[in-house]
């Protein structure tokens, strides 16, 4: 069985810092023979406002590696946290202005146990490479390249309620479940949306700018997908009830991270030359998957049993292939720098 690769997922978020918490504290680090060191973290939150909406990101950056030797990213998180300027900071001091950033980032998916419904809970996370200023006139964007294996392909249904024998009415989106592969080896599945435009091209081929017919993506098709990350607002604002004056402008629901796909690549073919776009075979992604269920399984079981690692209270580096591909455009990413589905090939 062939070693599982890591795959692409490289991320640009560009907007406006709209937000910034962070702070240098001394933190715990493991060593390379396992033993544990201190050094310092730049560790905290920023928020990035951009026309997809406003991205929550989590900082941590610690100042040396396994090695004991300084990491090359720490200058970068360093700078963050001692000069750039938040919408915030320039809302109370005139002088200032808020600095456009563009994080590099990727997705990891998020596992835990909810003690409060009793269930596993797996989310997509944004994780934060590192924090560069942009131009002042840099165009807002949340590009990424994503890869991965198809593992379903369904229709979206719509919400609500529905008459007593009645199916829901489909949206005309496509919901695509594609598992990538992490730095350790592990499968990690992402839901996307295909958006309505691109829904029978997606699944039906198209024709490409040369007049070839390109055939349309199916399970277990290999491929790079271009996804713009969208944040959705779920539940509307909070009706005023008599009083007097005007009310507060306070919305009563959450956000929701939403991965839309906006692109992407032919499938990798079997006669590829390039061990990078040689496609996954069924017997190695039907092996990951087994490794995800028997993770999953020992995180509930933790969950049940008290153990409180991996609970919650609340609710790869490559290169493009270059061929023409599905959709307009494009993602905007460097990238040098449902468990039971019916039909699944693994």
């Amino acid at each position: 069985m062939e070693e599982a690769r890591r795959t692409i997922n490289n991320g640009l978020i560009i907007g406006v810092l709209s937000e910034k918490s962070t702070r240098i504290e001394e933190g715990e680090y493991t060593k390379d023979d396992g033993t544990k060191g201190t050094c310092n973290y730049v560790r905290g939150e920023i928020v990035i406002s951009t026309k997809n909406g406003d991205f929550k990101l989590n900082i941590s950056q610690p100042e040396l590696t396994k090695d004991g030797k300084t990491a090359r990213l720490y200058a970068n998180a360093e700078t963050l946290h001692n000069s750039y300027i938040s919408a915030v900071d320039a809302a109370k001091d005139k002088e200032l202005t808020a600095d456009i950033v563009g994080a590099t980032v990727n997705l990891s998916c998020w596992d835990r146990y909810n003690t409060n419904t009793g269930k596993l809970i797996t989310s997509p996370q944004i994780r934060v490479t590192k924090v560069n200023r942009e131009a002042a006139d840099k165009e807002s964007q949340t590009d990424f390249s994503l890869e991965g294996v198809i593992r379903s392909i369904k229709p979206e249904l719509a919400g609500g309620k529905t008459e007593e024998g009645e199916e829901p009415e489909e949206t005309g989106r496509y919901l695509v479940e594609l598992v990538t592969v992490n730095y350790r080896g592990e499968a990690e599945p992402f839901t996307l949306i295909v958006p309505e435009d691109l829904a029978e091209p997606f699944v039906e081929g198209y024709v490409d700018d040369d007049g070839e017919t390109v055939e349309g993506y199916k399970p277990g098709d290999t491929c790079c997908l271009g996804v713009e990350l969208s944040m959705r607002t779920v539940g509307g604002q909070r009706k005023k009830k008599g009083g007097f004056g005007r009310s507060a402008n306070v919305s009563e629901g959450f956000s929701i991270l939403e991965l839309i796909v906006i692109g992407g690549e032919p499938p990798y073919s079997e006669d590829s030359e390039d061990e990078k776009t040689k496609p996954f075979t069924t017997t190695t992604m039907k092996k990951l998957m087994t490794e995800r269920d028997m993770k999953l399984k020992k995180l509930e079981e933790d969950g049940k049993s008290g153990n409180t690692a991996g609970t919650s209270t609340g609710g790869a580096k490559g290169k493009s292939s270059g061929k023409k591909g599905l959709g307009g455009r494009k993602p905007n990413v460097n990238s040098a720098d449902m468990e039971g589905m019916d039909g699944a090939p693994f």
